[in-house]
């Protein structure tokens, strides 16, 4: 008796440990980032948002890639073939294996609401037929409310056009004293 549990149980064991590591089932392995490049934004400022889908997996993958319109806020897309309801906007994307797909949106950050600080898009990869998300991410900003603040330095570009007047005064000083004094 003991001998057969031990047994058994040795091929139970080694059915689940052999079992799904012999089966190489092809399927899309997906993961999606969206990103504006930035951590803060100011209300009324515009900026772009690019979303990436991956697909490190052996099979194909047909998507939708849908971004949820944040209240407050107009989307609009950058990359052809998307659907804009105003709640949200919808790519139809195929990735193949360990390829990407790369859709790009823009917006204008809202003014929030008192107590609100920041402002959350989410994306998400979504099977063609129904069924639940196969990825979501989301970038977040802190938003910033005012006016902008001015720089109190000048700028690269003013500093430098006063230099290169200085430069071209000054070699022009140098050239007359030289023709004066011959």
């Amino acid at each position: 008796m003991y001998a057969r549990r031990s047994l058994f149980s040795a091929m139970v064991a080694g059915g689940l440990v052999l079992g799904p590591a012999t089966l190489a089932a092809a399927e899309p392995n997906l993961s999606i980032a969206v990103d504006d490049g930035r951590a803060s934004v100011r209300a009324g400022e515009r900026h772009e948002y690019t979303v990436t889908v991956r697909n490190s997996g052996t099979e194909a993958a047909k998507l939708l890639v849908e971004v949820g319109v944040p209240v407050g806020v107009e989307l609009t897309p950058r990359s052809h073939g998307a659907e804009n309801d105003g709640a949200r906007v919808r790519w139809p994307v195929e990735v193949a294996p360990g390829g990407t797909a790369k859709v790009r949106l823009a917006g204008r950050a809202p003014a929030l609401p008192d107590g609100q600080r920041r402002l959350a898009l989410t994306a998400c990869a979504l099977p063609v037929r129904n069924g639940p998300a196969a990825a979501c991410a989301t970038d977040m900003n802190a938003v910033a409310t005012g006016a902008p603040e001015r720089a109190t330095a000048p700028s690269w570009g003013v500093a430098g056009g006063a230099g290169a007047l200085l430069l071209a005064v000054g070699g022009g000083a140098l050239v007359w004293r030289r023709r004066r004094a011959a």
